[in-house]
């Protein structure tokens, strides 16, 4: 995509320069159809591909500590083994950086890659720096008018979006697109979260009804609005341990029953994260636990 754009970029400004007005017009408009159409693909891409929620083993933001190029590729091995074929990330800086390179270069087909701090120039730079293997961004998660101001996130949102010719969006719990109603809108596609552990549904049918009819649900409010785009659940999961009801077959029942519905969904998350430790269950949401050991294996066939 990103070399059909600059090609129309150039002919865009020779034609202006010579006041040819039909045919900057009809340049105009093959940009466009070419924009579609590669954003049409990007989310067959979302509907094809079986995608997981990634943070690394061996990290511990809280003190500082990021894994090694080797640790991050043995993830992505494991993963990809399992039968994964896109990622979704949630931090640009540092060596995250380089994550969708190499989970190109380890088999995946898609990755939407996360800047947690949009406020972070290192980050944003990283971000445009790796577009080459990336199919969408997400720009902050859970942060909105808290961690980060509104305009500050819709700015680096267009940034991302002008500098990568990409698809841009940002992840909320999804109880904020009633209540942030400008979210949908600044958003190439709906990315929210939504858990069912947190409003005390533990049993799995029931967690995946649940997620369900808030997907439902967000649809019916987008249609009276007006506003017709695609509705990924980014963080879909079930922690297996920190309460009496938790378990790892609860967890694969779980994911089970979504498997059946129409909800899009990523698999929330990769490996446990043991410096996690806001709330009894979460360093649990791992399908594999951080020494990268499956919890079960029936889910990967």
């Amino acid at each position: 995509m990103q070399g059909i754009l600059g090609v129309h970029f150039k002919l865009l400004r020779m034609i202006a320069s010579k006041e040819n007005k039909f045919l900057y017009i009809l340049i105009a408009l093959l940009l466009v159809v070419d924009v579609v159409y590669a954003n049409n693909q990007v989310f067959e891409k979302f509907h094809e591909l079986k995608w997981i929620g990634y943070s690394p083993t061996n990290f511990n933001p809280a003190k500082g500590i990021y894994p090694s190029v080797k640790s991050i590729k043995k993830d992505l091995r494991v993963l990809k083994k399992a039968g994964f074929s896109g990622i979704v990330t949630y931090g640009s800086d540092g060596i995250f950086g380089d994550i969708p390179r190499m989970a190109h270069d380890a088999g995946f087909s898609g990755v939407i890659m996360g800047v947690w701090d949009p406020n972070r120039k290192e980050e944003i730079l990283n971000a445009i720096a790796a577009k080459e293997w990336v199919d969408a961004y997400c720009v902050g998660n859970e942060g909105y008018k808290s961690r980060y101001p509104s305009e500050l996130l819709k700015k680096k949102m267009r940034v991302i979006r002008k500098r990568t010719g990409k698809l841009v969006t940002t992840a909320e719990r999804i109880e904020e697109y009633y209540r942030k109603k400008d979210l949908a809108k600044i958003s190439d596609f709906i990315l929210c979260n939504a858990h069912p552990v947190w409003s005390g549904v533990y049993e799995p049918a029931k967690a995946s009804k649940w997620l369900e009819e808030k997907v439902r649900n967000l649809k019916k409010s987008l249609k009276r609005r007006n506003i017709k785009k695609l509705i990924i659940v980014k963080e879909a999961g079930c922690p297996t341990k920190g309460s009496k009801y938790l378990s790892a077959e609860n967890q694969r029942l779980f994911f089970e029953k979504l498997e059946a519905t129409d909800v899009n969904f990523v698999y929330f998350e990769a490996f446990d994260q043991p410096w996690k430790q806001y709330h009894a269950f979460e360093p649990y949401w791992g399908i594999f636990d951080s020494q990268r050991r499956p919890k079960y294996k029936s889910l990967f066939k």
